[in-house]
């Protein structure tokens, strides 16, 4: 077509450019930037008027914040996939709505200023990417419902269900061992106008320190003429910034049997299994002793007037994630509380002389029996079978399935496992994550009998920091890496944990397994299972502890299997628990192995390297690393937590307090307490000292401000009251760090 000849036609023509009749040939031909001359555009339009309907500009509506919402809940971006209700209109969103997005985008973007804390936010952002990939297809999985999703009916009983309530009818009564019921599991669309809580049922405490009477002879604490110390013992309990608290006890065993109740809110007010799982709160347990001050200053006053303070001081806690507390329903025992090494002014009954056969869960160490459940029962989303690529052979991949069905149709509370996904997306059968590995030289040199260095390899693996799938992706599968890729990395879970100190021990000549089974607080966990002759030691990887099988106070509560790198063993046994099991793995009527007579391990070759690679911590970067953490929590004393009140420093004893601590690491903060006090002894007769040590592996400075804002100790707001900070930074090879922090209040006696 000429356009020229057509422009010159349409002008000789004179038609009318107003005649709707004209429109389209007259919005063809419009004049191009404003000029005279008549000419077609130079892209095709199935409609030519198609831009007369838009309404708004590409500009304006990758600017509009609702369709910005809509389109994050599409992609399941963490802070909008739960998002049910989204406004009709875009003023009506609340101008906050993207700061929590935001400043999640601005802590990955953020750059640090070291070396080290740039390598450790490289490798966070790099493991969410990665973890995001592999969980893609899970998520797409999800989304296909069921029958059952959709339909809420109760099932049809039959004739095994009938026998077995006449016989729970004819059982005999126990009054004095009652037993509680299965309670029936209530779906997410029927707890919309329910409430939701969670009950904290605390019987007993035991074992709790006690305010120590100076004995003046010998300089130490000693037990009061009656034999006990002096403490007013209470638990305070917080979840999702609700607190509760139990009655005031009194001595170191205390009883109480009192059932606290939190309210629990869950994201969007959306109570379906898919939300529940990202839940990733935390509930708190602390336990305090309750300080009653006199602070009557007139004497003559004393007879007609009452004035007291009432402090508490921390003494331990423990942290439970939701998603623990979900997954399991019931939370049930007899638990440990994280006590700090050091605690200033108190002190334990002294214990009976300890052997070698005594394990962590010994007198110097805090318990509590209690009960923990949400109320109604929320049921739990159905395991996803979803299949992942995988370079194994097809015979290998059908009998790992075929084994774990039989297992999982036996024992259908149990965990047990024959693959894993590795950093690829691949499945990998577990075997071959393991091979004797090389600990540090720098952490085998430091102790020449075989049992210090165990304690000592131990000690490094629990200081690597780690991501917990449990919390991240509640529900979701687990990602293995490699030891290599693990230390390159300093991240992982609790089987990147126990499968390097697994290796470890491996190579320190131990029979040692992979123990899969269920803890407190972890959920489903992967322990380490050493055999020594007739005793079984059950290390907990993340903690650098060890326990002995027959320990009632350990934390892992159940075995799944056991793992090497020979072959996989399944527990049949009647029970689970570890004090309750024989581990003799020959014995086919206790555990049913994978590799058989009649199917033999093909040998397998290892995914893991032929050796690790280490190298020494830069002293000057720990320097620099000490005293920004320092500073970090100073800034928060002031700044952050006391903003009201003048928080004072009391430099002499930060000088005492730095020295005591460089001498903490070597002995792990073992019989520490003594030592301190009389190190402090001067301090003492002018103040009255509180404090404690915290120790604990390096992630970030947010997250060391966090378990030292959860003691407490910044509350005290006495006149006149002094603060004490101080801390230290031990390396270790790999740029692996352990953070010890001193901290404490200071109060003017008055004489």
């Amino acid at each position: 077509m000429d356009m020229d000849k057509l422009s010159k036609w349409l002008s000789n023509s004179r038609i009318d450019p107003n005649d709707p009749a004209n429109s389209e040939l007259v919005y063809l031909l419009r004049p191009k930037g404003g000029g005279d001359k008549i000419s077609a555009p130079d892209y095709f339009r199935l409609e030519q008027l198609q831009e007369e309907f838009n309404f708004s500009t590409d500009e304006e509506l990758a600017n509009d914040k609702r369709l910005q919402i809509l389109e994050l809940r599409e992609k399941e971006v963490m802070e909008f996939r739960n998002m049910k209700m989204v406004p009709a209109f875009s003023h009506e969103l609340s101008p906050d709505i993207f700061k929590e997005y935001n400043k999640r985008l601005d802590d990955e973007a953020k750059v640090k200023d070291t070396e080290s804390d740039s390598h450790r936010a490289v490798v966070t952002r790099f493991m969410q990417r990665v973890r995001e990939q592999v969980l893609e297809r899970k998520r797409a999985a999800a989304h296909q419902k069921s029958l059952q999703d959709i339909i809420v009916e109760d099932s049809v009983p039959n004739i095994a269900a009938i026998v077995l309530n006449l016989g729970n009818v004819l059982a005999p009564r126990r009054p004095l061992r009652p037993r509680r019921k299965e309670r029936k599991t209530v779906s997410g669309q029927n707890l919309q106008d329910r409430e939701v809580k969670i009950m904290i049922n605390i019987t007993r405490a035991y074992n709790v320190p006690c305010r120590a009477i100076k004995d003046h002879q010998s300089g130490e604490g000693r037990t009061s003429a009656s034999g006990e110390h002096k403490v007013r013992p209470f638990f305070e309990v917080m979840f999702q910034r609700e607190k509760k608290t139990t009655s005031v006890a009194e001595g170191p065993n205390p009883s109480w049997n009192e059932e606290l109740n939190l309210p629990f809110r869950a994201p969007n007010n959306d109570y379906s299994s898919t939300n529940l799982q990202t839940v990733n709160d935390s509930l708190y347990i602390n336990l305090f002793d309750e300080h009653v001050t006199d602070v009557l200053q007139d004497d003559r006053q004393r007879g007609r007037e009452v004035h007291r303070r009432l402090d508490k001081k921390w003494l331990g806690g423990i942290q439970i994630p939701f998603a623990t507390l979900y997954s399991d329903g019931v939370i049930e025992g007899t638990f440990r509380l994280e006590s700090p090494a050091v605690l200033l002014g108190y002190s334990r009954e002294k214990a009976k002389k300890k052997t070698a056969e005594d394990s962590a869960a010994s007198a110097d160490n805090t318990h509590v029996s209690m009960f923990i459940t949400v109320e109604p029962s929320l049921g739990m989303a159905p395991d996803l079978k979803e299949t992942f690529e995988s370079n194994e052979s097809e015979e290998l991949l059908n009998a790992a399935a075929k084994y774990m069905e039989q297992l999982e149709k036996s024992f259908p509370n149990r965990n047990f496992t024959t693959a894993a996904i590795d950093i690829n997306g691949k499945t990998v059968f577990v075997t071959k994550y393991f091979k004797p590995l090389a600990p540090p030289p720098m952490v085998l040199e430091l102790a020449t009998d075989l049992k210090t260095q165990m304690e000592n390899v131990a000690r490094y693996v629990s200081l690597i920091p780690y991501i917990s799938d449990s919390v991240t992706f509640p529900g979701m599968c687990d990602i293995w890496s490699t030891c290599d890729q693990f230390l390159q990395m300093l991240t992982g879970d609790e089987e990147e944990h126990a499968v390097l100190l697994t290796n470890y021990f491996l190579y320190l000549q131990q029979d040692a397994y992979l123990c899969v089974g269920t803890a407190i607080p972890e959920g489903i966990t992967a322990y380490t299972l050493v055999k020594d002759g007739k005793d079984v030691w059950i290390w907990n990887a993340m903690k650098g502890e060890k326990y002995k099988s027959t320990d009632i106070f350990s934390p892992l509560k159940s075995i799944g299997c056991l793992i090497n790198d020979k072959n996989i063993w399944g527990n049949i046994q009647k029970f689970n628990q570890p004090s309750r099991m024989t581990f003799d793995t020959n014995n086919a009527k206790a555990w049913k192995p994978f590799f058989t007579s009649s199917f033999p391990n093909p040998g397998l070759p290892t995914v893991q390297p032929e050796n690790l690679l280490y190298f020494e911590t830069d002293r000057e970067s720990v320097r620099d690393l000490q005293e920004r953490i320092e500073q970090y929590l100073k800034d928060k004393f002031e700044k952050s937590w006391r903003p009201r009140d003048v928080t004072r420093w009391n430099r002499n004893n930060m000088q005492t307090f730095r020295h005591l601590l460089t001498g903490l690491e070597s002995t792990k903060g073992k019989e520490a307490n003594n030592l301190h006090s009389r190190e402090l002894e001067n301090v003492a007769s002018n103040y009255k000292l509180s404090g404690f040590t915290l120790n604990m592996p390096y992630t970030d400075n947010e997250s060391i401000a966090n378990t030292v804002y959860a003691t407490g100790v910044w509350e005290n707001d006495t006149p006149g009251v002094e603060f004490a900070l101080a801390v230290h930074v031990h390396p270790y090879p790999n740029s692996v760090y352990s953070i010890w922090i001193y901290v404490a209040s200071l109060e003017r006696l008055r004489y």
